[in-house]
């Protein structure tokens, strides 16, 4: 069939001579320019990530078969939660749909999997689908970072962009993203290649000068003349490509030194020791001597860093233990604490208090035994807030106050203290435990036994209920799993309210804290504090802080030191470093209670003692 247009129409009679429709201009304009997104600025039609489980698409035009797609504003577009334990990758496409007659931005959700694949694009009569972006949701996260985002605008298969009649194509953005990439990648690895080589090279060398003074004879002068080769080898290797080909040469020639060393027959008439600070006889057990006597070395050297205050591990390597050295100050930690603020009496008749928080702002909120939730600044009482029943919990983020009463009742009150909501969940006894995440979604433990996720605007979003006890303690971390202690239960949860692990131990837990690793810091009841693997709910150490002693409340700074308080019998505070030793300890010398403790970001720590708050500090020095 003969197409030709487009020629005016004339009337003829009552109608007109030719008619054209809009797929006969979309087909003129396809014949042209080619599907695709346009080019100038870079940014157009760019996925971005964001601090949300969402993503937003930058301003642009799109032109698909003929058709136009003009997006004029940031598009945000809502990803579905992720899984617990799989991950699945999602399409942001450009839709022209012939039904609907339009052009969409659209999520083609993929399916969960260890490794997972993006969907497929739609092309045929009905629809056709150019893909924008792809973007990786791993399991259990609750964001969407930009190196999640696989930009496809450039791919000529699955988008493309629009060109001919158009001005020379911008990639700036695109290349800027790869680049930065790029150096990202390359300076990090350039920069272990390095640490490796200079760790390599001094382990030969007080290696080489250790077995250069005990060994003698044809055996021992063949080895020495090896590790030399070696030796000289790593003098030499400079490039990153030589470094990996000699890194597996020694393997290899190591594996031959330690299956000679087996192989060598030891008695003293075969093999003669020349060093008289070598206590052994014989060759291997110089070897083992040498080796133990550097690992004792590097103990206690991590034991001397640590005690000047300074964390340090028996897995960090002589570099950064030297580093760490370094960072010794002048003056060294006192290691006590001073109480330097005494608010005054703050409740009612002598209430104590039961609970406190700190917001980002640095205001302390308290709740008593008065039934009152009280916002304080320096000590000075901005507002209270009269609750309906004995409040058990309290949580503070994001500007606003929750919470949990013995009635079952949950609250939401604003930084000013005004209500919210007010909305009652458990059907049985009271909530124990709150905890807020970033996005506001609020996570609840009560005394049936229920883990609770309920949304910002107070909607119940999953109940979790195989806990054996009271849910005394809840805690989140910031890859958004929730750890909560019921009896001698702890539970690892995703966000989709799955099981990640379950652990019992032999005594109840009070309180859960999580450090800046990830770690889990646990307080039993009677039973002092442990620390926890959060891979795999494994303990770690355990203090036990003294004859039946508790963990009732814990906090962690910035630096990942433990504070624990102690209620009855003792009232003590306690630092604890991050493998378990105790630093020091403070009488709070308390009449009744001591349940709460909480430290700022500048590591100055406050306690509910009574009926007051306390505030200490342990920034005091002595001169060395």
């Amino acid at each position: 069939m003969e197409k030709s247009g487009f020629f005016n129409a004339m009337r003829v009679g009552d109608t007109w001579d030719r008619v054209y429709k809009a797929e006969n201009y979309a087909e003129y304009f396809a014949s042209f320019i080619g599907n695709g997104v346009f080019p100038n600025p870079s940014t157009k039609l760019q996925v971005i990530g964001t601090d949300k489980i969402q993503v937003i698409v930058k301003p642009g035009k799109a032109w698909i078969n003929g058709y136009l797609y003009e997006n004029t504003d940031d598009l945000i577009l809502p990803v579905d939660v992720a899984d617990g334990v799989l991950h699945r990758i999602d399409k942001i496409v450009l839709r022209y749909d012939v039904v609907e007659r339009e052009i969409r931005v659209k999520i083609k959700k993929g399916e969960f999997a260890s490794e997972p694949k993006a969907p497929q694009l739609t092309r045929n009569a009905d629809m056709y689908e150019l893909g924008i972006a792809d973007i990786y949701v791993r399991a259990g996260v609750i964001s969407i970072i930009q190196s999640n985002i696989t930009d496809l605008r450039l791919s000529k298969e699955l988008c493309g962009i629009v060109h001919g009649t158009i001005d020379q194509v911008d990639t700036t953005t695109i290349f800027n993203q790869y680049l930065e990439w790029y150096k990202n990648i390359t300076g990090k690895t350039e920069q272990e290649l390095q640490n490796i080589k200079k760790h390599l090279e001094i382990d030969f060398m007080l290696w080489f000068d250790g077995l250069k003074e005990t060994l003698s004879g044809d055996i021992a002068g063949n080895l020495l003349n090896l590790i030399n080769t070696n030796t000289e080898s790593i003098k030499t290797k400079a490039s990153s490509e030589e470094l990996n080909k000699f890194k597996e040469d020694t393997t290899s020639q190591l594996a031959d030194i330690a299956t000679d060393i087996e192989n060598i027959d030891l008695s003293a008439d075969k093999v003669t020791l020349n060093s008289s600070n070598i206590k052994s006889k014989n060759v291997k057990g110089a070897l083992e001597e040498l080796f133990t006597s550097a690992s004792n070395g590097k103990n206690k050297i991590v034991t001397a860093i640590t005690g000047k205050g300074i964390v340090a591990n028996n897995t960090d390597s002589f570099d950064t233990l030297s580093n760490k050295i370094k960072q010794i100050p002048a003056y060294t930690p006192a290691n006590l604490a001073v109480e330097i603020q005494r608010f005054t009496s703050i409740t009612t008749n002598k209430n104590d208090i039961r609970q406190i928080a700190l917001d980002i702002y640095g205001y302390i909120y308290t709740i008593s035994g008065d039934k009152k939730l009280r916002k304080l600044n320096d000590g000075s009482i901005l507002w209270e807030y009269e609750c309906s029943d004995i409040v058990q919990s309290l949580a503070v983020k994001n500007g606003y106050v929750y919470i949990g009463q013995y009635n079952n009742h949950i609250i939401k009150i604003s930084s000013s203290g005004n209500k919210v909501w007010d909305n009652y969940y458990s059907s049985k006894y009271g909530i124990l435990s709150i905890v807020i995440d970033d996005d506001n979604i609020i996570y609840a433990g009560t005394e049936n036994r229920k883990v609770i996720k309920i949304d910002s605007t107070g909607n119940v979003i999953w109940t979790y209920d195989k806990h054996k006890s009271d849910v005394k303690a809840i805690a989140i971390d910031r890859n958004g799993y929730i750890y909560s202690g019921g009896g001698n239960r702890l539970v690892k949860l995703c966000s989709n309210g799955g099981e990640e692990w379950i652990r019992d131990f032999g005594r109840s837990i009070a309180s859960i804290a999580i450090d800046n690793n990830g770690y889990i810091y646990i307080g039993f009841i009677y039973y002092g504090i442990a620390k926890i693997n959060p891979d795999n709910g494994e303990q770690i150490w355990h203090a036990d802080l003294g004859l039946n002693k508790s963990g009732d409340s814990i906090a962690v700074d910035d630096y990942d030191y433990v504070y624990v308080a102690t209620d009855s019998p003792d009232e003590i505070i306690r630092k604890i470093s991050s493998d378990g030793h105790e630093i020091w300890k403070y009488n709070c010398d308390c009449d009744r209670y001591l349940k709460s403790i909480v430290v700022d970001n500048y590591g100055y720590i406050y306690v509910g003692c009574d009926d007051m708050v306390r505030k200490l500090t342990d920034k005091i020095y002595m001169k060395k």
